[in-house]
């Protein structure tokens, strides 16, 4: 939430500088964009946390269905 705020932050003043508002205007701007950069990237965290978390559940389970196989030792058959 803090790096969204910060490139919020950045984004809006950058903005707001090149079309070259008022300094009071440019603050304004760079706050707001900084409300939404952070509730952006906050929400976007969660998105993929919980994506995240199904994907190795799902992994969990896949792992858990296969059944176990034994394996064998290749005997060397005897030509004769």
């Amino acid at each position: 939430m803090i790096l969204g705020g910060c490139l919020g932050f950045v984004g809006g003043s950058l903005i707001a500088w090149m079309n070259q508002d008022e300094v009071l205007v440019l603050l304004t701007k760079a706050c707001l964009a900084t409300c939404i950069g952070g509730w952006l990237l906050r929400w976007w965290g969660q998105l993929w946390l919980n994506s995240l978390k199904v994907a190795v559940q799902e992994e969990l389970q896949q792992r858990d269905a296969e059944p176990i196989q034994e394996t064998t030792i290749p005997t060397e058959s005897e030509d004769t």
